[in-house]
């Protein structure tokens, strides 16, 4: 079993697998089917913060996926990953610890 914060996110950065973020969307409930896409973009948010110690900016976050070309914008981030608190789904499903900005 995972251990989560008070928050409900991965206490273990390294613990993190594939099965902890299909265990997360039926654990939140989100409609969500992940594609390849998904899984890349969420591998690419890991490796910033694997990097860096610290979640990325939206901007360099987009800059980083357009890279790859896995996004064209924002709006093809919320697209894929639904329409609100994008950074925190995101982070919940990457098994990274709470942004800093989060309520």
């Amino acid at each position: 079993m995972y251990q989560l914060d008070q928050h409900g996110f991965l206490e273990n950065y390294s613990g993190w697998d594939q099965s902890f973020a299909l265990a997360q969307l039926e654990r939140l409930d989100v409609k969500l089917v992940l594609s390849e896409k998904h899984w890349q973009c969420l591998q690419v948010l890991r490796e910033f913060y694997g990097n860096f110690r610290r979640h990325p900016s939206m901007r360099v976050f987009i800059k980083l996926l357009k890279q790859q070309s896995l996004v064209e914008s924002t709006m093809n981030l919320h697209e894929l990953f639904g329409p609100k608190d994008l950074l925190r789904t995101m982070s919940l499903l990457a098994g990274l610890p709470k942004p800093p900005h989060c309520i």
